[in-house]
């Protein structure tokens, strides 16, 4: 009867530890299908990693042309400006000359005017601007050569 109570102490303890290790064997197949999930996880996050660096990297390439190109536009308008103002300073100061030279011209015309007024009346009456925009002309247009204003005087003595 010990050898009973024995073998049936000890079956019952193998019947608990087999089913331990039943309980152990579901576990670790759990575990292994978490295991495998988590891998999974792991290789699809990396995968969209990856993904996600070559498309910043192409945003990075592409930003990077789309401003070396605006950068060259902004370049060219610039440039472009530049010559502009240039070309109008340039213009601007021919045009002050040409008004330098009018001016003088027309100083010059006033004093032949007097001169001629002098010589014609006895008297300088240069105060009268009336007078002075009613008479006729004694020169002619300043686009005129010289040659053309020389013979105006001569028709008029």
């Amino acid at each position: 009867m010990k050898l009973e109570a024995a073998y049936a102490e000890q079956d019952i303890e193998i019947g608990k530890l087999r089913t331990e290790v039943g309980n152990l064997k579901k576990h670790l197949t759990t575990l292994e299908e978490e295991l495998s999930k988590a891998k999974d996880k792991i290789t699809q996050q990396g995968s969209n990693i990856r993904i996600m660096e070559v498309e910043r990297e192409n945003i990075q390439v592409k930003f990077k042309d789309d401003l070396a190109k605006v950068t060259q536009i902004v370049r060219n308008e610039i440039e472009k400006s530049r010559e502009i103002m240039n070309k109008q300073y340039k213009e601007m100061r021919e045009l002050r000359k040409q008004s330098e030279g009018i001016r003088q011209d027309i100083g010059e015309i006033k004093k032949m005017f007097s001169v001629n007024r002098f010589s014609q009346t006895g008297q300088v009456s240069i105060s009268d601007p009336i007078n002075l925009q009613s008479s006729t002309p004694v020169f002619p247009l300043l686009n005129q050569d010289k040659k053309q204003i020389v013979r105006d005087k001569n028709k008029k003595k």
